[in-house]
């Protein structure tokens, strides 16, 4: 049975978050796992004391080998599919969750609040675009989401600051509200080498790993309609962008070149804020 994309569309734009299904084929996926895997291994037990509630948060700079799979044609196809044109990519991650390791903190991944007129726009300026290398349920840390928190004020946005922080990621204070569970937080059970695409501006985070085995996931952020922007959020989001793959080999330079956020104006960079304000209600 095909996907229904403009069901789809309608979730995501909704509820901030939806799946869609077998994306990434098994030769790409086995792929994706040995270059998670190979880095994993890489990382330090300071690495992951630093990272406790991440697990990892290794940047693309460090991940050449992703070129290929930031390239996805399944994914290019299915953001148009979708209706996102004129989409370009900046970052990419390897978040991997241990053995046995506690929950990620709430946070949203937005970083213009303050000055991009499409922050609070139905069609985001933000996408995640999530592959688990694991079939992923609440047992060993699956997404978990709160409806609707990309267009509307939650109470947690009052509690959580900028979220992320170097405490936070240690987790040094586990009675937090950074770590709570809400009522209306909604889990997000994926299969290896599904999409789970969700708007950047959502509060989201992940369960505990409760299991005896790792959780890796690749996280990218893809912004569509790139070009109505604000020539600052363009020139933000376009220096994070050429930052992480300004020292990669050529080769993998080229295989993305055309999908990387790409402002060359002269506008200044927006300042990144990752807090909504209070125009967001």
């Amino acid at each position: 049975m095909g996907v229904d994309w403009a069901a789809r569309r309608a979730q995501l734009q909704r509820d901030g978050v939806c799946i869609i299904e077998d994306v990434l084929d098994d030769a790409m996926l086995q792929r994706v796992r040995a270059i998670a895997a190979a880095q994993i291994a890489a990382l330090s037990a300071d690495d992951r004391r630093e990272q406790r509630s991440t697990g990892s948060m290794v940047a693309n700079r460090h991940l050449p080998q992703l070129a290929e799979l930031i390239a996805w044609p399944g994914t290019w196809d299915a953001l148009t599919r979708l209706g996102y044109a004129d989409c370009k990519f900046s970052r990419a991650y390897l978040i991997s969750k241990p053995p046995h390791s506690p929950q990620l903190f709430w946070h949203q991944d937005f970083t213009a609040w303050s000055g991009e007129p499409r922050a609070g726009d139905e069609v985001s300026p933000q996408l995640f675009a999530m592959f688990y290398l694991v079939d992923t349920d609440r047992a060993n840390g699956c997404l978990r989401i709160i409806p609707g928190s990309h267009r509307k004020r939650h109470p947690l946005h009052d509690q959580l600051g900028s979220a992320h922080s170097d405490a936070s990621r240690r987790m040094d204070d586990p009675d937090a509200a950074l770590y709570s569970s809400v009522p209306d937080e909604r889990d997000l059970p994926a299969r290896a080498g599904d999409l789970v695409l969700g708007d950047g501006r959502a509060l989201h985070a992940a369960h505990a790993n409760t299991t005896a085995c790792e959780r890796p996931l690749i996280t990218l952020w893809y912004h569509p309609d790139f070009s109505r922007l604000r020539e600052g959020t363009q020139r933000q989001i376009s220096e994070l962008a050429r930052a992480e793959v300004e020292h990669w080999p050529e080769r993998n330079r080229r295989t993305v070149a055309s999908m990387i956020a790409d402002y060359s104006g002269d506008a200044p960079a927006l300042p990144r804020d990752r807090v909504p304000g209070p125009n967001f209600v």
